[in-house]
C-alpha cells in the first residue's frame, strides 16, 4: 500500500507544461532525440530520496540522495545509445543538481546481440508515475 504522497504527482501537460516540465524535456531531449510519445509516465518526485519508490534504482544513484524534488521520465522503448547499446525503457532523472538517463530496462549489445539486466531494486518500487496529458 503506498503512502498517498503520490497523490502530489500532477500529471504533466503536453500542450502547456510548467517551466520545471519544459527544462527536463530538454534535459532529457524529449521531443529532438526521443519522441514524446514514447514517454510512459513523468512527474515531479517531492523529494529525490523518494525515487525508489517510484524507479527501480539501486539506492547507490547520487540524485536519490538528495534532499530536494526530482523530475522523472520513464521512456518505453528502445533508446540507442553512444557506441553498441540500446537501452530498453530507461529512465531520466533531473534535479537542483544534476540530471541524465539510467538503464532501468533491458541493454542490448548491437554487436554481440547480448542483452544485459540491470542490477534489480532492493525493493521494487510501489508507486507510478502520471502518463502525459494533451
Amino acid at each position: 500500500m503506498s503512502s498517498g504522497s503520490e497523490l502530489t504527482i500532477s500529471p504533466v501537460s503536453i500542450s502547456n507544461p510548467n517551466h520545471g516540465a519544459k527544462d527536463a524535456f530538454e534535459k532529457c531531449h524529449i521531443g529532438d532525440m526521443i519522441p514524446i510519445e514514447m514517454v510512459a509516465g513523468m512527474g515531479q518526485v517531492p523529494l529525490a530520496k523518494d525515487l525508489l519508490h517510484y524507479v527501480p534504482l539501486t539506492g547507490r544513484e547520487p540524485q536519490s540522495q538528495e534532499e530536494s524534488p526530482a523530475w522523472v521520465i520513464q521512456i518505453q522503448g528502445e533508446v540507442q545509445q553512444r557506441g553498441n547499446e540500446i537501452w530498453i525503457d530507461p529512465t531520466c532523472i533531473v534535479t537542483a543538481n544534476d540530471f541524465g538517463y539510467y538503464a532501468t530496462g533491458p541493454v542490448k549489445n548491437t554487436q554481440t546481440g547480448q542483452v544485459l539486466e540491470p542490477e534489480p531494486p532492493s525493493k521494487p518500487p510501489d508507486r507510478t508515475l502520471p502518463p502525459l496529458v494533451p
